[in-house]
Formats: structure tokens, sequence, C-alpha cells
């Protein structure tokens, strides 16, 4: 071995080693770029739940939240105010409508079961 061919290993060694390095920044960076991203989005998506929720007497900011993160963590409890929201403004039509699809969706819950008084109450009332 000359000490050229050692010259030439160390220098692919050493560029191998900065491209590792480099690698492991970029990915070091991402990563934490992308969760920075997530939390914002996961703020942003109970902010708006929140609001929903509790500005407005109307159902349908739920409807549009339901509409808009359909694999929210609060996609159940907003399918079960919806016809909670329903059933208070006497619109038993539309809040039998809201409990049914809260059981389809969400019959596993721990509001099914007021869900499903609330789907009983509604047929009393109907006659």
């Amino acid at each position: 071995m000359g000490p050229y061919t050692i010259y030439t290993i160390v220098m692919l060694l050493l560029a191998i080693a900065m491209i590792i390095l480099l690698l492991w920044l970029v990915t070091r960076h991402t990563t934490r770029f992308l969760l920075r991203r997530l939390r914002e989005a996961q703020a942003q998506e109970y902010r708006e739940f929140q609001h929903a929720l509790h500005t407005a007497e109307s159902p349908m900011e739920l409807e549009f939240f339901v509409l808009k993160y359909p694999d929210s963590i609060y996609c159940e409890h907003a399918l079960f105010e919806i016809g909670e929201k329903y059933f208070r403004a006497k619109r038993y039509h539309l809040a039998w409508e809201a409990y049914q699809r809260f059981m389809n969706e969400c019959g596993e819950s721990f509001h099914a079961d007021l869900a499903q008084a609330k789907l009983d109450e509604i047929e009393k009332l109907r006659g």
C-alpha cells in the first residue's frame, strides 16, 4: 500500500462520516419540525372543537367539525353533543337521527347508554 492509498481510504472514511453526520442532523431537525407541526395541529383541532361545543347553540358547527376532523379523538363527543343540541332545541327528528348516528359510529362509547335512553325518550315523545 502506498501513501496515496492510505490517504484515499482516510478521505473516504471522512466523507462517509460527514454524510452520516449530515443525515443525522437533517433527520433530527425534520423530526422536531414534524412533531412541532403535529402539536400545533392537535392544538388547533382542540380549539375548534371547544369553539363548536361552547359558542353556538346550533349543532352545525359540531357537524362541520366532524366533517373536517373525521378521525379526531373529539368526534365521539361531538356526535353525542349534536344530538343533545337538537334535543334541547326540541328538534326531535334531528336529535333521533343524531343519536342513531352516534350509536352506529360509537356504540361502544361510555355515552352509549345515555344516547340509547335519549332515543327511547324521543320514541315516547313521538307517541
